[in-house]
């Protein structure tokens, strides 16, 4: 799990997940999916206890809250790097991600129930060497 500067913990968050296998998912009220195994990436934000909440999503045991924690019940949170917190920042790494031409979405409507974006889960099309994270969301670093 990223260090989060305890001064300050909020922030943005892109966390990898991995999937190794097809699967047909219920997400909330968003409804049944295919996802296929590959990579994942979900932008998500935390104005305070950002700490927590990527400890959260590293937890396999917990109450299903939010659309990535359905996805996390097959799928494998294996990294994640953090960002200052500002507001429409979310959006701002997504719009990045989509850019960059290393992914897409693949679920309209995922973790971007709260604003305009397409969505907050971005399916890792061009799998990046070395730095991931720089590479998808180098127009916003």
């Amino acid at each position: 799990m990223p260090e989060v500067d305890a001064a300050d913990d909020s922030g943005l968050y892109a966390l990898l997940i991995e999937l190794s296998a097809p699967a047909s998912l219920v997400v909330g009220r968003l409804g049944r999916f295919s996802f296929q195994p590959g990579r994942y990436v979900y932008v998500g934000s935390a104005k305070a206890n950002l700490r927590s909440r990527l400890a959260r999503h590293w937890r396999r045991r917990k109450h299903l809250r939010w659309h990535v924690d359905y996805l996390l019940r097959r799928g494998l949170a294996v990294e994640a790097v953090t960002f200052p917190w500002r507001a429409g920042g979310e959006c701002a790494l997504v719009r990045s991600a989509l850019a960059s031409g290393l992914a897409h979405a693949p679920v309209p409507g995922f973790g971007s129930s709260d604003c305009r974006c397409r969505a907050h889960l971005l399916r890792v099309t061009a799998p990046p060497c070395g730095d991931w994270a720089s590479q998808l969301f180098a127009r916003r670093l």
